[in-house]
């Protein structure tokens, strides 16, 4: 294939996902809420690394991810919301205890883990996912179209952390624990309810 060829599947493939997740994605807001509570740098390189996972993921199994059964996607998504808020809410400010002992707890608990985990364990075959599996299978070129997939993920996590820091220099920080976790309980309570709506 040629490189023009390469390079307008990458293209097509990064605005394609781009717009699919910016419009009524949660895990925009999910990452705005951490990125208000966590440092920003360990949050974004938690995401990324998430992304990656989930578009290769898309990319690979594509027939498979399109049999996930909503409902158990759904309910995983709950947990890891819940679990999520739960650790925005017990997170102090400043730095712990555990941060003054070391990398190796600094490296989880400024938000690499959490980034990671509220990304990657949620939202398995959402239109994000989906649109990436089918541009997979119609151009067959699937390293072209994860390394597209990815940068527009990359992307809107890149916006919603800009977001996120924003808020954390405008809004209390009492005030925005409180929105990040109720936000994360909102997000799971509506995946709740796709388990028994559909």
């Amino acid at each position: 294939m040629r490189l023009p060829n390469v390079i307008s599947i990458v293209l097509t493939a990064y605005w394609t996902i781009l717009v699919v997740e910016l419009i009524g994605d949660k895990a925009i807001y999910t990452i705005t809420s951490l990125a208000s509570r966590y440092s920003p740098s360990r949050v974004y390189l938690g995401i990324t690394v998430a992304f990656m996972g989930k578009m290769f993921v898309a990319v690979l199994f594509a027939q498979l991810l399109l049999r996930v059964p909503v409902n158990i996607s759904a309910g995983v998504s709950a947990a890891i919301l819940f679990v999520t808020a739960a650790a925005l809410w017990i997170k102090t400010s400043g730095p712990s205890s555990l941060e003054q002992m070391g990398d190796e707890f600094s490296f989880s608990s400024n938000g690499f883990v959490i980034g990671f985990a509220a990304i990657f364990f949620t939202e398995w075959g959402d239109v994000g996912q989906l649109s990436t599996a089918a541009l997979s299978a119609h151009y067959r070129m699937p390293l072209a179209i994860w390394m597209g997939a990815t940068a527009a993920l990359m992307t809107k996590g890149l916006l919603a952390l800009t977001l996120g820091t924003q808020l954390r220099r405008l809004i209390p920080n009492r005030v925005l624990r409180i929105a990040a976790a109720g936000s994360c309980c909102i997000l799971g309570a509506i995946a709740i309810r796709t388990v028994f709506v559909r």
